[in-house]
């Protein structure tokens, strides 16, 4: 069992409003090796909203370099600390087996604290990082004339996304937005007084996407395609055997659940603006569970039968319990499996996997399923990833105008036919 090595590097001299690329990064850890650190990125649920991924070191610091009140630091010049919030800072690990590297976490230094203990014999540096949803949310609205704000017409969500970007300070210019076949949003004015960070969730929540920050540092805006497996790469395959296929890995733990955490049977919602309501229920799982309702008073769709799809398609996929991997975990120790780095590395929010489990009774069971949370703790000879899932969409869906083939005899539409969300 051999452990990936891992890097800390921080662009000192690159602030927020600027790119910073590989060789504008100096790897702290050569001096100062890092003793533990927490990586927390995505939402717990489907139903969460993203927020900011977090990460939070521990740095051996007796020779005080990361002290920015150590004016002997090599990192203090000109007469101050270059030891400053605000600046980029990433996490790399270099698999063991395959020696690729893989950026774990790309954010920005919100602060460095130091810590004496022993009697001042044991000098650590705690380093807490945010990535560019913080930015997002610091930003505000344009101020426009006398104070008005500025009027955006109705255009594609992945075009929303990208003026709202626009009105904050940081360097966006390797955001990936999706532009084609996005959803119209509705006309809004947009004041100084309005996170952007806020703005662009809403538009998220109407596209029912994924809009996150990738570990390289990437603003991702994917549109409702991406949550529709048959319209996904699956990534990789986990099972609980012992042994597996080349192309499959093993998982330590699994939680599957059929539960009434997030069942919707109720939707209800109105457009931006005031637009007329509108409301969906599926009346035999509103018997069965009672009323479970969603609401959106402000949902940034365009016309009435675009909010009446939206919600149709919640409940679709929501009104009733299944079967589902809540999370999985895998703990990397002396006796772990090192053919498991390369996906626990590599995996990233909004990915397609598939994950097997046989029951005592020996009843196989698969599911589909996309990331919504990653999570890295690493201490002390034990590395520990956990992510927390989603069930992907895996219903074939029926072709408007289609008579022929695979979908002819799907006509009823509510019973043998579903509608996608678009």
């Amino acid at each position: 069992m051999t452990f990936p090595t891992v890097t800390v590097q921080v662009a000192f001299d690159k602030r927020v409003t600027e790119a910073a690329t590989d060789g504008d990064f100096t790897t702290v850890t050569a001096a100062n090796p890092v003793r533990q650190f927490v990586i927390k990125r995505g939402k717990a649920n489907v139903l969460d909203t993203i927020q900011a991924g977090t990460a939070v070191m521990i740095f051996d610091d007796a020779n005080g370099n990361l002290d920015p009140e150590n004016t002997s630091s090599p990192y203090y010049a000109s007469g101050k600390t270059k030891v400053l919030p605000m600046r980029h800072l990433r996490i790399v690990a270099v698999d063991p087996v395959t020696t690729t590297s893989h950026i774990l976490f790309w954010g920005f230094i919100e602060g460095w604290e130091s810590n004496y203990g022993k009697s001042g014999l044991d000098q650590v540096a705690k380093c807490t990082a945010v990535d560019s949803f913080k930015t997002y949310s610091l930003a505000k609205g344009p101020f426009g004339v006398a104070g008005a704000g500025v009027l955006r017409a109705e255009e594609g969500s992945g075009d929303r996304v990208e003026y709202l970007m626009g009105l904050t300070a940081e360097d966006t210019s390797t955001a990936d937005v999706v532009e084609a076949d996005d959803l119209d949003v509705a006309a809004k004015t947009y004041t100084a007084d309005m996170s952007m960070l806020t703005e662009m969730q809403a538009i998220d929540t109407a596209e029912v996407g994924f809009f996150y920050v990738s570990r390289s540092n990437v603003t991702t805006f994917k549109n409702r395609g991406s949550r529709v497996a048959q319209f996904s790469d699956k990534q990789g395959t986990f099972t609980d055997g012992s042994t597996v296929p080349a192309d499959t890995f093993s998982y330590d733990f699994v939680e599957f659940s059929r539960d009434d955490e997030q069942i919707i049977n109720r939707a209800d919602s109105v457009i931006h603006g005031g637009g007329a309501g509108t409301t969906a229920n599926d009346t035999d799982s509103q018997a069965d569970y009672g009323v479970r309702s969603l609401t959106n008073s402000d949902l940034m769709l365009t016309t009435k039968p675009a909010a009446t799809v939206w919600n149709d398609y919640a409940i679709n996929r929501l009104a009733n319990p299944e079967a589902r991997v809540r999370s999985i975990q895998w703990i990397q120790g002396a006796d772990a499996n090192d053919d498991r780095w390369a996906p626990l590395l590599a995996g990233d929010l909004g990915e397609l996997y598939q994950v097997d489990r046989t029951t005592p009774a020996g009843t196989a069971i698969t599911a589909l399923v996309l990331t919504e949370q990653i999570t890295h703790q690493v201490k002390a000879g034990k590395w520990t990833t956990s992510w927390a899932l989603s069930s992907a969409d895996d219903e074939v869906y029926w072709v408007l105008d289609d008579g022929s083939g695979t979908y002819a005899d799907w006509s009823e539409l509510g019973v043998t036919t579903r509608l996608f969300f678009g």
